[in-house]
């Protein structure tokens, strides 16, 4: 029995931190917006603040990318997504499911039933 509790677990660490940067990303974009109309409107000290929000905005959006790629390693194959189909595996399954439907079929009829 393990004490690690749902919350703990590394993947919901990794959303609560994806939820975290994409909500300073979404904030930074809104200060960014005001910024820009206050270019527009001539405030004095709105461009040096704007390059200072943009350059934030960019490092929190490369680390909204950084915790996306690590959750989707992390995630990858859990669904069937990312994994590689065994095509010859399940060929061969399949193949031995016809040859024991053959079988059953030579030993009276599939089911019991007679051509």
């Amino acid at each position: 029995m393990s004490n690690i509790t749902e919350t703990d677990q590394p993947t919901d660490r990794l959303l609560r931190d994806i939820r975290a940067a994409a909500g300073q990303v979404g904030d930074l974009m809104n200060e960014v917006i005001t910024l820009q109309e206050g270019i527009r409107s001539g405030v004095v000290d709105a461009p040096k603040e704007s390059e200072k929000r943009l350059a934030e905005l960019r490092k929190w959006l490369s680390r909204a990318y950084e915790l996306e790629n690590q959750y989707d390693v992390r995630t990858r194959g859990r669904a069937g997504g990312g994994a590689e189909l065994d095509l010859a595996g399940a060929r061969a399954s399949i193949g031995r499911r016809l040859d024991r439907l053959r079988a059953a079929r030579g030993e009276g009829g599939l089911f019991g039933q007679s051509d």
